[in-house]
């Protein structure tokens, strides 16, 4: 699963999971890709991804850093990492942690 800001990072998102995809064969949940094909909650898609994910890849801008939603991905990826049911994979932009 791939978690991001769609200001800050969208397309960066996009093409992390297309490449994964398509050059490595790891299918990737992001919800750039995966929501304008697909009916219902964008958020309800979001929490399944959060719950089901074996690797958590946090594209973690500014952006990401001020989104509510992302947080509470986070939060769901926090409470799975505790047992060690994921992978987290943080990848810090340059503004991050800017107020």
């Amino acid at each position: 699963m791939v978690s991001f800001n769609d200001a800050a990072s969208g397309q960066d998102a996009e093409d992390l999971a297309n490449l994964l995809l398509t050059a490595n064969g790891h299918p990737t949940f992001c919800t750039r890709i995966y929501c304008p094909n697909n009916a219902g909650s964008w958020r309800e898609s979001t929490k399944a991804g959060a719950l089901s994910c074996k690797y958590y890849v946090a594209l973690m801008s500014n952006g990401w850093q001020q989104s509510n939603e992302c947080q509470v991905e986070t939060e769901i990826i926090l409470n799975r990492n505790a047992p060690g049911d994921v992978t987290v994979i943080p990848v810090y932009y340059d503004d991050f942690d800017v107020a």
